[in-house]
């Protein structure tokens, strides 16, 4: 496109109107930048509280896991204590058995175990 000559003898220049439009571009800037700040503001505060709850709500799952495994650790202590003290109890059970039999053994019959 060929450039239009500007002849600035037709140029009205209102220096009121041109104070106008430059006090509306100014409001519209900082209004711009007042919602550009306050809009930054609340996401960093939603960021922030999200990341807050996470953290809680993580730090509180957390001890959940904990109390959880420390419980579920605790039954398989005492499981596996019960199964030591009930093998313990199987195995001795015969030499008791054995040893009670050898007694009513020579109780009954002494000249049957005499050496």
């Amino acid at each position: 496109m060929a450039s239009v000559p500007i002849d600035p003898a037709k140029l009205a220049v209102r220096p009121a109107l041109l104070d106008t439009h430059a006090t509306q571009v100014a409001n519209a800037t900082e209004v711009s930048r007042t919602f550009a700040a306050r809009h930054a503001g609340y996401v960093g505060e939603c960021s922030a509280a999200w990341a807050g709850d996470s953290a809680e709500a993580l730090a509180e799952l957390g001890a959940h896991w904990e109390s959880t495994d420390a419980r579920l650790h605790g039954r398989i202590a005492a499981f596996s204590a019960a199964m030591r003290e009930g093998g313990r109890l199987y195995t001795a059970a015969p030499g008791e058995e054995e040893r009670n039999s050898r007694r009513r053994l020579a109780h009954d019959r002494p000249a049957l175990l005499a050496p």
